[in-house]
């Protein structure tokens, strides 16, 4: 029985691997992205996050900042990831919510959650950032640049 249950442990803990988007070897050059949020109250934000890069689900600050708030309650403490990424055509897996401090409080109010994939080419040595609006008369996602500049790029909304 004990085998069978590790056995099943080792499975699903690899359902949510985070990978390192720079792939093993790479030489060249990187850039960074990095998540952000708004609109911080005591217990919700909205974040702006990074899902997934080149197709490979990655560390996202939703995710880091609830198992570092945990136990805190209503009280919430955002916590951002930024990673680096390769200078090549990027496809990006990007998110808006509202993050709420408590999975009860998740329950009962509106996350406004929005996704897109955005496809672009960064610079070197550029630091990149989701930013985005969530409102429930249209909500947005765009990249900026380290200047304060939307990044140009391909942006396909999902349903």
């Amino acid at each position: 029985m004990k085998k069978y249950f590790c056995s099943v442990l080792l499975i699903l803990s690899g359902c949510v691997m985070n990978h390192n988007p720079v792939p093993e070897g790479y030489t060249g050059k990187l850039a960074i992205i990095s998540d952000s949020y708004s609109h911080l109250e005591k217990s919700s934000a909205h974040f702006f996050i990074v899902k997934k890069v080149n197709g490979l689900t990655i560390a996202e600050s939703g995710t880091t900042t609830r198992i570092r708030n945990r136990g805190r309650g209503f009280d919430l403490n955002p916590v951002l990831e930024f990673r680096k990424f390769p200078i090549q055509k990027t496809k990006l897996h990007i998110a808006g919510y509202i993050h709420y401090a408590t999975d009860g409080q998740a329950l009962f109010k509106d996350d406004l959650n929005i996704e897109a994939i955005f496809e672009f080419l960064p610079e070197a040595n550029f630091y990149y950032e989701v930013k985005g609006v969530l409102s429930e008369d249209g909500s947005e996602l765009w990249i900026e640049d380290q200047d304060f500049n939307r990044v140009n790029g391909e942006m396909t909304y999902l349903k």
